[in-house]
């Protein structure tokens, strides 16, 4: 899958050229359709030739040849796309500028237009991340990934207590064990033993997780609540940003429950970043620091190289794809990231917003005309 730079770059190449856009959704197909999804798409092409009756004559041999190497091109493919949850081919008359499988399913798109479709793809780079679980008692955590529906455990660790051996009644009397405290000081060494062991374990795994755990990765504990808060108090704070304690989950869980976890903890914690990214965005807008809200705002901010961050909810995605598909291209020539929201964020946003909003690299204008124009000496 292409990175976002990779994104950018062939934006830039196509971006006067003709391009043939193909999404393919393979999540949407049953058996049948996997081993049928040629035909489709082939039926879509058609429907595209079709289209461009009354196109110049250049055009229609410029999609003709595109429609060649496309074709070339999947009957490189199996049957099956491969297992992906779909493929994207973007594809020049002369020239096959992408093509290859994505991880998330995209809806389904046959366009013949001047430069890339951006906006889909855009919409399969969302911070789904990996899980990291680790499922914590007072002896053990082991700890899983759970990437792409699959799960595989990665590590356990031990807290590896070390205890004394404890002496024969028939030994001789040693300095802190004797029949008078019914083994008191032995106890509470085999205690501290533990509490040691413990503490030492607590800290192996906080250190294994913060180097699991990817940028766009999460993080989700389980287990004896105890010693689950010690991780938690233990964890950096970007790390613990990204980091959720669920409930309920046993500690000898199978590995479905564990899925089970991972997804519903990624869920959750992808709502609540989403949900805190907006409520920055809509403060930075009324403090009139570094953020505007608006579709005409955000645009503006993004032709002015001002915009960092650009926010657009699903809503605004489908309902106005030709104006996502044009602030999508403005965010990738400018080097802006685009990040989707979902949810009860994306509705705030469409509530607030219309949809979209932009946190910017430098103070929006206002704000600074409204410190040129304050008395001297005062608080702007």
């Amino acid at each position: 899958m292409l990175t976002y730079s990779q994104l950018a770059e062939l934006e830039q190449t196509a971006h006067d050229a003709q391009v043939l856009n193909v999404y393919v959704n393979a999540g949407e197909l049953d058996a049948v359709s996997r081993r049928s999804w040629r035909r489709t798409l082939a039926n879509a092409i058609v429907a595209t030739r079709k289209s461009l009756a009354d196109a110049p004559h250049a055009e229609r041999n410029a999609f003709e040849r595109a429609a060649e190497l496309l074709d070339d091109r999947v009957k490189q493919l199996a049957d099956d796309m491969e297992g992906a949850a779909g493929w994207v081919a973007f594809v020049a008359p002369d020239r096959v500028l992408h093509a290859g499988p994505v991880k998330s399913p995209p809806p389904p798109l046959v366009e013949w237009r001047t430069g890339i479709a951006a906006a889909p793809y855009l919409r399969l780079d969302r911070e789904d991340g990996d899980v990291i679980v680790a499922l914590v008692d007072a002896r053990s955590a082991d700890v899983y990934r759970w990437s792409a529906g699959e799960l595989e455990r990665v590590d356990r660790l031990r807290s590896h207590a070390h205890l004394s051996r404890a002496a024969h009644m028939g030994d001789t009397p040693q300095q802190g064990f004797h029949s008078g405290t019914r083994g008191t000081a032995l106890t509470d060494a085999a205690q501290r033993a533990l509490d040691v062991g413990r503490t030492r374990m607590v800290h192996d795994l906080v250190n294994r997780l913060e180097a699991l755990v990817k940028p766009d990765g999460w993080i989700v504990i389980a287990g004896i609540r105890t010693v689950t808060s010690d991780v938690l108090k233990h964890l950096g704070k970007t790390a613990a940003k990204r980091t959720l304690y669920l409930a309920g989950v046993s500690t000898d869980a199978s590995e479905v429950d564990i899925s089970r976890a991972a997804v519903d903890g990624r869920a959750r914690l992808l709502a609540a970043h989403q949900m805190e990214a907006v409520t920055e965005l809509i403060d930075r807008s009324v403090s009139r620091r570094r953020g505007v809200l608006g579709p005409e705002k955000s645009l503006d901010a993004l032709r002015t190289g001002a915009a960092r961050e650009i926010l657009i909810s699903e809503g605004f995605f489908e309902q106005h794809a030709a104006d996502a598909e044009s602030i999508a291209l403005e965010a990738l020539a400018h080097g802006a990231r685009v990040q989707e929201v979902e949810g009860h964020a994306a509705l705030r946003l469409d509530g607030e917003a219309g949809g979209v909003g932009a946190t910017l690299r430098f103070a929006s204008r206002g704000a600074k005309v409204k410190a040129e124009l304050a008395p001297h000496g005062e608080p702007s």
